[in-house]
């Protein structure tokens, strides 16, 4: 049960830095997908990251890959999706550090943690394709 909580917690804020605005959404996605993971390679943030990458590319059916830029915290990868365009083909997943802690450490953070992740139509996205693959849902 925690760790169904703790993949849908998760999923929930990956979702929030997925903006799916495909010009059909429908066919939402039609190329690779870049998960760029503000934290370094092997530690415990980027194996979550290539979990959910994994589950979600069998999901999603296309494929997606795993850039780690990792520096200030987590600010400088999460900073590179702030500023990606907002077509739902570059993704991250936040935590604690990145979206809470980050806005109250640097006075000046090169984003805004809650007006440039917000977006409710990418986690309607994302669920659906959460609920109709139930095996996603469970592990």
């Amino acid at each position: 049960m925690k760790l169904r909580t703790v993949t849908l917690a998760l999923l929930a804020l990956l979702s929030a830095a997925l903006p799916a605005r495909a010009e059909d959404p429908a066919a939402y996605p039609t190329r690779k997908i870049r998960m760029l993971l503000p934290y370094a390679a092997g530690g415990g943030g980027d194996v979550v990251g290539r979990l959910l990458a994994d589950r979600m590319s069998k999901t999603l059916g296309q494929s997606i890959y795993i850039e780690n830029h990792t520096g200030a915290a987590g600010t400088l990868g999460t900073q590179m999706v702030a500023t990606s365009p907002n077509d739902g083909y570059t993704i991250t997943v936040g935590g604690m550090t990145t979206h809470v802690l980050a806005p109250a450490i640097y006075p000046k953070l090169p984003y805004d943690p809650i007006k440039e992740f917000h977006d409710h139509r990418p986690r309607r996205h994302l669920l659906d394709h959460a609920g109709r693959d139930q095996e996603f849902c469970r592990q």
